[in-house]
């Protein structure tokens, strides 16, 4: 019993120094082939140009280890002892992989693999459709503003205008005013009880707003409809 203990002590001091020295690596893959390092290690290693250590931590990015050829990237990192997780652009697509797992989280595809990660992918083209989709509906919201601002300027603008017309008329047609500004439009004979202005004084004031191109009438006789202009 003593003696197996001894081997298991003698074969854990071998052991127990390789087991600290395993490195642990993220890779996060963007989609203009940066290679952002996030890990930890307990030794100095050999890093890629624009990666480091600090108390411990790899952190960086790199360019030197992704080529594009066309519309297939290539992606390519060994460093032995260690452990390395590939995370690629969301929604790309492996066309080929050398060694290791896949996983799908998230709509982005993760390649675990130990000392070696090599992958061929190539990245989905209705990401610049849905930016065009996007630019395109701002445009859209930009026209729209632009025509409805024209016709709430305009009618803020012709209700400052009758607003100023209104100073220079008498009072009877001043009412009037007020009464078609509660109804979209109103028949003459209607708009003579509200107002209870006679009908033959109504048409006098009728006439001499329609001239200053404040209201309109439209219809025959009895069934005229008065409306502001």
């Amino acid at each position: 019993m003593k003696s197996k203990i001894l081997i298991f002590f003698i074969l854990g001091i071998f052991l127990f120094p390789q087991v600290l020295a395993q490195i642990q690596i993220n890779i996060y893959l963007a989609e203009n082939g940066d290679a952002k390092f996030y890990g930890k290690t307990s030794e100095n290693i050999l890093l890629p140009e624009g990666v480091s250590i600090n108390d411990g931590n790899i952190l960086g990015t790199t360019k030197i280890l992704t080529k594009k050829d066309g519309e297939i990237w290539f992606f390519n990192y060994s460093l032995k002892d260690s452990n390395l997780n590939l995370i690629l652009p969301k929604d790309s697509i492996i066309k080929e992989l050398n060694g290791g797992e896949i996983y799908l989280e998230d709509g982005s595809f993760l390649i675990y693999n130990d000392e070696t990660l090599e992958v061929y992918y190539i990245l989905r083209e209705h990401s610049n459709t849905q930016s065009y989709f996007y630019l395109g509906g701002a445009v859209l919201i930009l026209v729209f503003f632009l025509i409805f601002y024209k016709k709430i300027k305009s009618f803020f603008k012709k209700k400052e205008d009758i607003e100023i017309i209104k100073k220079t008329l008498n009072e009877r047609e001043n009412l009037i005013i007020d009464k078609l500004k509660e109804v979209r439009e109103i028949k003459q004979s209607r708009l003579s009880k509200i107002t209870e202005i006679p009908k033959a004084s109504l048409f006098r004031h009728l006439i001499q707003l329609e001239k200053k191109g404040i209201i309109k009438r439209t219809g025959e006789g009895k069934n005229k409809i008065i409306s502001l202009k």
